[in-house]
């Protein structure tokens, strides 16, 4: 997603340090969680990322979250809710 260009590389770099995102450090019980939630969605094409959005989503208490997945709404964090994918209308 961000290219090869070294400048489209450092403007994201920018982007995130100015608070664009936040970055999430996971522990390591975090990890077996996203072992654990990709292990439940085996049928589906679920992914580290997938799970390490839901896990980083039910660590911030989130409802939203932005996912190019455009089938992200099958998935559901612990509470059993769905996730609001924003990209998705």
């Amino acid at each position: 997603m961000l290219d090869f260009y070294k400048q489209v590389q450092l403007d994201f770099l920018s982007w995130v340090s100015e608070g664009g995102i936040e970055v999430i450090n996971l522990e390591q019980w975090q990890l077996m969680k996203i072992r654990e939630i990709v292990d439940n969605y085996a049928d589906l094409p679920a992914d580290f990322a997938d799970a390490s959005l839901l896990v980083a989503a039910e660590m911030r208490s989130l409802v939203s979250i932005i996912s190019l997945d455009k089938d992200f709404s099958v998935y559901k964090v612990g509470t059993g809710d769905q996730l609001n994918n924003l990209l998705v209308g």
